[in-house]
């Protein structure tokens, strides 16, 4: 757990005196960087960078569709399907079926 100590900005509100103070803000995916200031008795968040970082592997392979034959589930002989599935570090995943136009 990151903090950070923003009690001179507590000190410049109280006051009324402006101030301002960089702020980096760091999660897995995103980072952020930006400067905390009050003027003119407001109080403002400036975004001067933000990065997402991520990492992405995609996997694609091909099977045969389940049917049944004399009451038996069973894939020899059915349609081929061909699927699609990224993976990312956020969290996030997709899986997609690609059909085929005739």
């Amino acid at each position: 757990k990151r903090e950070t100590d923003l009690s001179g900005i507590v000190e410049a509100i109280k006051s009324n005196i402006p101030s301002s103070q960089v702020v980096v803000d760091t999660t897995k995916c995103m980072t952020t960087k930006g400067i905390i200031s009050f003027k003119d008795n407001k109080l403002t968040w400036t975004v001067l960078d933000r990065t997402f970082e991520n990492k992405s592997d995609a996997v694609a392979y091909w099977e045969r569709r389940q049917w049944q034959f004399l009451g038996i589930k069973t894939r020899l002989f059915g349609k081929k399907e061909f699927t699609s599935k990224s993976f990312d570090e956020c969290g996030e995943s997709r899986t997609m079926k690609i059909e085929k136009k005739k």
